[in-house]
């Protein structure tokens, strides 16, 4: 619910420099306490690299929303393509956030577990890459009902309905109805693209994991949200 407001914000910068930054900003702070809260706790992160994570996400949705917003001014129809530029950083920036804020997966791996007992049989690298893989493609995935299906939506709406464009508060109003309707879409499809708890295959994992199993045993792992 907190990040309504935000994408409504973000669909109607449009062209605008300074709104494209803020939005962006706000967008990927809210979208880094998500990706910090929702990590795989048995890799620790220490306050100066949540610091740094943070620091870098946010600098790359803002760079991505700058450099998108003036390369499609140069083209003729910059007013109908700029409506898709808040998809185009969000959809790069998460890959950086999620990246960056879950980073001490990828250097410490996720715990790997027997599905039965429960018992950890050690942390794994690959299968951290593995998670943080199925995690990006969701959150990439997410936003394209709510950050494109919204602007094609209106556009077919003021098309219709011309008088809309004259009135920016009705216009948001809209835009913050259908944006809500597509996130109530978008999201179960896009968390059920992987389960929570995957599997993987003992065969996949590092060798010293791997001699702990018999083989071909499927272990479970967390792979956040």
């Amino acid at each position: 619910p907190f990040g309504m407001p935000i994408v409504v914000g973000m669909l109607a910068a449009g062209s605008s420099p300074f709104q494209n930054i803020f939005w962006q900003w706000m967008n990927q702070t809210h979208n880094a306490c998500v990706n910090y809260s929702n990590r795989n706790a048995t890799a620790k992160t220490t306050e100066t690299d949540m610091l740094l994570s943070y620091g870098a996400a946010v600098s790359a949705a803002m760079t991505i929303s700058v450099a998108a917003t003036k390369t499609v001014a140069r083209f003729k129809g910059a007013p109908v393509i700029s409506r898709f530029v808040p998809f185009m950083a969000v959809a790069a920036a998460n890959i950086v956030n999620i990246g960056m804020m879950r980073r001490a997966e990828l250097v410490q791996g996720i715990s790997v577990y027997d599905p039965e007992t429960k018992e950890s049989i050690g942390s794994s690298i690959i299968t951290a890459r593995k998670a943080l893989l199925e995690t990006t493609i969701s959150r990439v995935v997410l936003p394209i009902p709510i950050l494109v299906g919204t602007p094609i939506i209106m556009l077919g709406i003021e098309k219709q309905i011309p008088s809309i464009k004259g009135s920016p508060r009705v216009g948001i109003a809209l835009q913050a109805v259908i944006a809500t309707s597509m996130f109530l879409f978008g999201l179960p499809i896009s968390l059920a693209l992987f389960e929570q708890e995957g599997q993987i295959d003992s065969s996949r994992l590092e060798s010293e994991l791997a001699e702990k199993v018999p083989p071909g045993t499927l272990l479970n792992y967390n792979k956040g949200l």
